[in-house]
Formats: structure tokens, sequence, C-alpha cells
């Protein structure tokens, strides 16, 4: 019951919060038009690569080795700080590693070394974000966890707007200016909800090593999964032009809102897998999830396109955007699927079983990687949108195959829809309410 609770919870902020940022979102691409979004999409695309590649795993051996009760959070938290700051201190030479020999300038977007130095302080503070957000998955804090991502929802677009307004459309260096100071806010949240541990106690090699040896079984799978999911937008911005990913990025972002659900549920999903001896005693419960998200998720997506084709579009960001409609349409089906693939490696991960999800993420990824170079070149962002939905639906068959070659299941027991489900779900809400009112009397 309570991680039900934690879920519903998790899933109802993560809603009102999407719901207001979105909002705001909505005036960026409108503001910047598809060629400055490009380059903003070009930003995060390209961090959202790097910490994955040079942080070899650690995130995900971070919260396997706490959410497995192996070790307490302020026994460790120094270790982890200073992981961090090993691992971000690299990334901001890396940064200027690629600026130097000119690979940051293979794209359609060009970077001086002004913007690199803003860049660099971006991507050391994101960093560390990233780690100390391992810290609150593997503790279970939720409720950190939430407001954390309340936060980075709202200020993103709103700092974004604000040096827009400062700077001007024509003076590219508030797109960097706003992407530094927005990375050291974020972490400075992270660090409010941490001040309480010690940040001086000695180094745990123990759990450096359990996390590491747990991180690198993981990393060429969830570095797969990153690529899967960004590196198309690297490779449109250098076959065609950064108008082109602005205009892409806003069909992704559009079809990606629906993955607040699944990912609402899956931190509790993984820490309550975890916590089992057996893993195949939680093997109902993730079946019955996985039923209730793919069925909801479709009527979610359809009712979307809907919405999106005669309001969004026409009346949020205009006609210059839309061409955006085919490939949010192309990529819906593996939008779908990937959640599958969510739920399959939660089970695998949390079970100890991470070189299973490296496995799927890699086979998909190398479907994705076939797809993309063979797609984008020719159709642009359609060829981007199709060629991600066939790299997302290989790692959902990929994952399917693991999971009925580990597990005794049948097909039936993920994908076909029974009332059950959600008359369970029903009386869940139901409990859910009598709860909240013995705990108000």
């Amino acid at each position: 019951m309570s991680s039900f609770r934690y879920s519903i919870r998790n899933l109802i902020t993560k809603l009102l919060v999407t719901g207001l940022a979105f909002l705001i979102y909505l005036f960026i691409p409108k503001f910047l038009g598809p060629d400055l979004f490009g380059t903003f999409s070009f930003l995060s695309a390209f961090v959202g690569l790097l910490i994955p590649l040079t942080s070899m795993g650690i995130g995900a051996g971070i919260i396997y080795t706490m959410s497995s009760k192996q070790f307490l959070l302020p026994e460790v938290f120094s270790t982890i700080l200073r992981i961090g700051l090993l691992i971000a201190i690299l990334n901001a030479i890396l940064l200027f590693l690629f600026y130097k020999f000119g690979m940051l300038n293979l794209f359609e977007v060009k970077i001086n070394l002004k913007y690199t130095l803003l860049f660099a302080v971006g991507v050391f503070f994101q960093t560390l974000s990233f780690i100390l957000g391992r810290v609150f998955f593997g503790n279970s804090d939720f409720k950190i966890l939430n407001l954390i991502e309340f936060s980075t929802s709202l200020l993103n677009p709103i700092l974004l707007l604000t040096f827009l307004f400062f700077f001007g459309k024509e003076n590219h260096l508030f797109l960097y200016v706003s992407f530094s100071i927005f990375s050291i806010l974020i972490f400075l949240i992270h660090l409010y909800f941490v001040r309480k541990y010690n940040f001086l106690t000695d180094i745990k090699s123990d759990f450096v090593k359990k996390s590491f040896r747990y991180g690198l079984r993981s990393w060429p799978g969830d570095l797969a999964l990153r690529a899967n999911l960004r590196l198309d937008q690297l490779i449109l911005v250098s076959s065609y032009s950064a108008s082109a990913l602005g205009i892409y990025s806003i069909a992704v972002k559009f079809v990606e809102l629906v993955w607040m659900i699944p990912d609402s549920i899956g931190p509790v999903l993984f820490n309550l897998i975890a916590s089992k001896k057996n893993p195949a005693e939680s093997l109902p419960m993730v079946a019955k999830v996985h039923r209730l998200l793919i069925y909801a998720c479709l009527f979610i997506l359809f009712s979307w396109a809907l919405i999106c084709y005669y309001i969004m579009i026409p009346y949020f960001l205009g006609i210059e955007y839309k061409s955006v409609m085919i490939p949010f349409l192309l990529l819906i089906p593996g939008t779908l699927f990937l959640i599958s693939s969510k739920i399959f490696t939660k089970q695998f991960s949390a079970s100890g079983n991470v070189h299973w999800t490296s496995q799927i993420t890699i086979f998909g990824f190398i479907i994705s990687f076939i797809a993309y170079f063979t797609l984008i070149p020719y159709f642009g962002m359609n060829g981007a949108a199709l060629a991600s939905s066939i790299g997302y639906t290989a790692l959902a068959f990929a994952g399917l195959y693991k999971m009925k070659t580990n597990y005794s299941i049948q097909l039936t027991d993920y994908y076909q829809f029974r009332i059950s489900d959600w008359v369970w779900l029903k009386n869940q809400f139901i409990r859910l309410s009598y709860h909240r009112k013995n705990l108000s009397s």
C-alpha cells in the first residue's frame, strides 16, 4: 500500500509540475524560432550523452547498493560527493578538449571559446547534480526528487526567457548564460537537501568497489539507451540544420511527456523489486503494472495527438512548427513500446541482473544506429522519428525475449487487456482515499 501511495504521489506531482512547466516551455520554441531552439536542443542532447559516457555506470551502482540496503547514506555521502567531483572535473576538461580539436564544430551549431567556458561551467554542475540525484533515488527520497523536478522544470524555461529578454535574440550568448546559471542553481538545490550530511568522512572503498562493479555492468546498456534517445538529434543537426533539430525536438518533447507516468512509478518499482530476496516474487505485480501502463498510455497518446494537432501547434507554436505533426505520429509506436522496455529493465536491474539490461539496450542501440544512418540522411526529421520508433520497438522485443527465457511468463501476462486490473486500480484509489480520511481525522 505504501508503494502505491508513493507512486500516486509521484505521478500527481509530475502531472502538476509537468503541466505547469510545459505551458511555460511552449513559449521557448515560439520566441526562439526553430533555428535557435535547435541550438538549445543540441546543448541538452550533448550533455545527455556526455554524463552517462564518463560516469561509467556509477549512478546505477549508487542506486542499487543503496536501495538494496547494503550501505546507509550518512556513511557513504562524502564518498559519493568526491566521486561526483572527479567526474565533473573530467567532463569540464573533456569539453575544452572537444572544442580545441574542433569536435564541437562538426555540427551545424557553432561554439566559440566564450560559449565553451559557459558550457563547461554548466556541464560541471550538472554532473554533480546527476550524481547527487542518484543518492535520492537510492535512498527512496521521492519527495525530495519531486521538489527538485519541480524546480528544474520551472527554472529552465524561466531563466532562458529572462536572458533572452536581456540579451536579445541576435546575441546567442543568452543560451549559454542561462544554461550555466540554471546548472549552478539546480546544484545548489541538490546541495540544500544534503546539507545535514558530513562532507568530510573517510572514503568507503568497499562502497566504491561494489558500486562500480554493478555500474560497469550497467554502463554499456545505459550508454546505449541514452544514445538511443539522443543520438538521432545529433545526427539530424549534423546532416540537416539546427532548424530541423528545433522542429524535431518539439515532436520528441510532445511524445515523451507520456513517459512521466512510467518514470514516476519506476523508482518505486525498482526499490520494491530490489528488496525481494527472490526476484520472481515481484513478477505478478510487474506484469499488472505493465498492462495498466500500456493501455493507459495508449489512450493518452491518442488523445494527446488530437490536442496537439488541433490546439497546441496552431495556437501555441505557430506556422513555423506546422511540420511537427508527422514526426510526432511516427514516434508514437516506439514511445509506447519503450514503456515495455522501461518495465522489463526494472525487473532485470533491480534483481541484480543488470547485464541483461545492458544486452537488450545494446541490441536496441545497434538497430537504432543502423536505422539512423539509413533513414536520417534521406528523410530528415521524419527519418529520425521512424528510426527512433524502430529502435525503441527493438528494445521492447529484446526485453520480452529475455523475460521469456529467464522467467516463466506468457505474452498475455504483459499485453492482454484485463478488466480485473482496472478494478484493482480503482480499489487502490479507494483505499488511498480511506487512508487519507483516517489521517485527517
